[in-house]
């Protein structure tokens, strides 16, 4: 049986997005259509589904995006201002908008078990989130992989094999380093992200939910709360804000914002099924 689904093509600040409607699909079928579109459309570095029935977005892999989120609460508002309560991975709630900007904005969901902060070696931090989690090279780390971009894929994934304790849907690795953007210095990542169960690799042009670990990593350090302009590999900005309770030594509150073109045409994929 051959059947017909209509998606669409979201940039969010260079992470290419497709955005799929469809309900009630197994695990297989979405690997499927995720391969299907990333033949068709060799930008698209992820696939989300999402839903008719109710808000809610699956990623091809289970895993959880905050750059998907972020699209998801553009395609349901239309691209108006307004803020929606999304579904995402483990049917975690989350609040999720475009601003008056015509930004996207998520919160982002905190990790629920114990250590989602480690030091692994010196310079070399794991975050981990609901659904991913990222390992984290500071500048001076980065900077041999870096001269090596060519091999930077396989590199992080030698480094997951000897770092990673999570058993998270997604790993990330976030080579950091320092540029100045207008005459202000700020951080810039390069992500590289595995989903396990689809078994992608991408170096990333934009990452939310890396964005997020590195604001994590660096509230951590000062002890406070955190409001950070990070810059993209694509060079857009994705911004952070972290909120602490330095009371209780606690993070109460994550959010990303940021920037997206929406390529308005439906495109239609027939797979048989």
């Amino acid at each position: 049986m051959k059947k017909i689904f209509k998606y669409y093509i979201y940039d969010m600040c260079g992470n290419v997005t497709a955005l799929v409607d469809a309900d009630d699909i197994s695990k297989e079928v979405r690997k499927i259509i995720n391969d299907e579109i990333m033949k068709e459309n060799n930008n698209v570095e992820q696939v989300g589904f999402v839903s008719l029935k109710e808000y809610k977005l699956t990623m091809a892999g289970g895993e959880f995006c905050g750059n998907a989120t972020r699209g998801s609460a553009y395609y349901y508002l239309n691209g108006k201002k307004g803020e929606i309560n999304l579904k995402v991975a483990n049917d975690i709630v989350l609040k999720a908008g475009v601003d008056e900007n015509g930004k996207a904005w998520t919160d982002m969901p905190l990790y629920s078990g114990k250590e989602f902060y480690r030091k692994a070696s010196e310079g070399i931090y794991e975050i981990r989130l609901n659904g991913i989690s990222f390992i984290i090279l500071d500048e001076e780390k980065s900077e041999k992989y870096l001269k090596d971009k060519l091999n930077i894929k396989e590199n992080a994934m030698e480094i997951i094999k000897k770092y990673n304790k999570s058993e998270a849907e997604a790993i990330g690795v976030i080579f950091e380093e320092k540029v100045k953007k207008d005459g202000i210095e700020n951080i810039k990542i390069n992500p590289i992200v595995w989903v396990k169960s689809i078994d992608t690799l991408f170096y990333e042009n934009a990452c939310g939910s890396g964005t997020t670990a590195v604001g994590i990593l660096e509230s951590i350090k000062d002890g406070r709360s955190k409001n950070l302009d990070i810059i993209q590999p694509s060079n857009e900005i994705i911004t952070t804000n972290i909120i602490v309770n330095e009371k209780e030594k606690t993070i109460e509150k994550i959010t990303i914002c940021g920037g997206l073109y929406v390529d308005e045409n439906e495109k239609k994929l027939m797979i048989e099924i």
